[in-house]
Protein backbone atom coordinates (compact mmCIF):
# COMPACT_ATOMS: atom_id res chain seq x y z
CA UNK A 1 0.00 0.00 0.00
CA UNK A 2 1.48 3.28 -0.89
CA UNK A 3 1.29 5.93 1.72
CA UNK A 4 3.10 9.03 0.88
CA UNK A 5 4.06 10.30 -2.91
CA UNK A 6 6.57 13.04 -3.90
CA UNK A 7 6.70 13.73 -7.64
CA UNK A 8 9.51 15.95 -9.75
CA UNK A 9 9.56 16.76 -13.49
CA UNK A 10 11.39 18.06 -15.92
CA UNK A 11 11.62 18.53 -19.71
CA UNK A 12 14.27 17.12 -22.24
CA UNK A 13 14.53 17.42 -25.92
CA UNK A 14 10.36 17.79 -25.71
CA UNK A 15 10.50 14.74 -23.06
CA UNK A 16 8.55 15.25 -20.04
CA UNK A 17 9.93 13.09 -17.29
CA UNK A 18 8.46 12.51 -14.25
CA UNK A 19 10.20 10.62 -11.18
CA UNK A 20 7.39 9.08 -8.61
CA UNK A 21 8.99 8.47 -5.50
CA UNK A 22 6.20 6.36 -2.72
CA UNK A 23 6.27 5.14 0.66
CA UNK A 24 5.03 1.72 0.93
CA UNK A 25 4.06 -0.06 3.55
CA UNK A 26 3.41 -4.02 4.14
CA UNK A 27 2.89 -6.33 7.01
CA UNK A 28 5.49 -9.09 8.24
CA UNK A 29 4.50 -11.02 11.23
CA UNK A 30 2.31 -8.54 12.46
CA UNK A 31 4.70 -5.82 12.36
CA UNK A 32 4.13 -2.71 9.98
CA UNK A 33 7.50 -2.24 7.79
CA UNK A 34 8.14 0.69 5.45
CA UNK A 35 9.90 1.01 1.66
CA UNK A 36 10.36 2.62 -1.73
CA UNK A 37 9.33 2.36 -4.69
CA UNK A 38 10.28 4.73 -7.82
CA UNK A 39 9.36 5.00 -11.26
CA UNK A 40 10.13 7.04 -14.01
CA UNK A 41 8.22 7.87 -16.51
CA UNK A 42 9.20 9.73 -20.09
CA UNK A 43 6.28 10.71 -22.39
CA UNK A 44 6.27 12.18 -25.45
CA UNK A 45 3.16 13.82 -27.30
CA UNK A 46 0.79 12.94 -24.62
CA UNK A 47 2.06 8.76 -24.72
CA UNK A 48 4.48 7.50 -22.51
CA UNK A 49 7.23 5.79 -24.26
CA UNK A 50 9.19 4.86 -21.44
CA UNK A 51 8.64 3.54 -17.68
CA UNK A 52 11.38 1.98 -15.19
CA UNK A 53 10.48 1.06 -11.67
CA UNK A 54 12.19 0.06 -8.69
CA UNK A 55 11.16 -1.06 -5.12
CA UNK A 56 12.76 -1.90 -2.04
CA UNK A 57 10.60 -3.44 0.80
CA UNK A 58 11.05 -3.56 4.52
CA UNK A 59 13.48 -0.90 4.86
CA UNK A 60 12.09 -0.10 8.09
CA UNK A 61 9.85 -0.07 10.55
CA UNK A 62 10.08 3.91 11.24
CA UNK A 63 7.49 5.82 8.88
CA UNK A 64 9.87 8.78 9.36
CA UNK A 65 12.94 7.28 8.16
CA UNK A 66 11.38 6.33 4.96
CA UNK A 67 9.75 9.25 4.41
CA UNK A 68 13.49 10.80 5.19
CA UNK A 69 14.87 8.41 2.25
CA UNK A 70 12.50 9.82 -0.38
CA UNK A 71 12.43 13.18 0.93
CA UNK A 72 16.15 12.82 -0.57
CA UNK A 73 15.99 10.78 -3.35
CA UNK A 74 13.30 13.36 -5.04
CA UNK A 75 15.28 15.81 -4.24
CA UNK A 76 18.94 14.55 -6.04
CA UNK A 77 15.89 13.05 -9.09
CA UNK A 78 17.60 9.73 -8.31
CA UNK A 79 16.32 7.30 -11.07
CA UNK A 80 15.22 4.05 -10.41
CA UNK A 81 18.06 2.16 -11.89
CA UNK A 82 20.25 3.39 -8.49
CA UNK A 83 17.20 2.92 -5.95
CA UNK A 84 18.65 -0.23 -4.30
CA UNK A 85 22.35 1.24 -4.72
CA UNK A 86 21.54 4.08 -2.83
CA UNK A 87 19.51 2.78 -0.56
CA UNK A 88 21.68 0.43 0.76
CA UNK A 89 24.75 2.99 1.35
CA UNK A 90 21.79 5.18 2.87
CA UNK A 91 20.74 1.76 5.33
CA UNK A 92 24.59 1.14 5.85
CA UNK A 93 25.51 4.96 6.99
CA UNK A 94 22.31 5.00 9.53
CA UNK A 95 23.78 1.48 11.56
CA UNK A 96 27.06 2.87 12.12
CA UNK A 97 25.54 6.00 13.40
CA UNK A 98 23.01 3.40 15.67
Amino acid sequence: MVIEKKVTTKYIDGIERSYIYKVTQQKQDSILEYGVKVTREDISKDKKVTSVESEVKYISTKKEMVTGIINILCKNEVSPIHLREIICDYVDTESINF
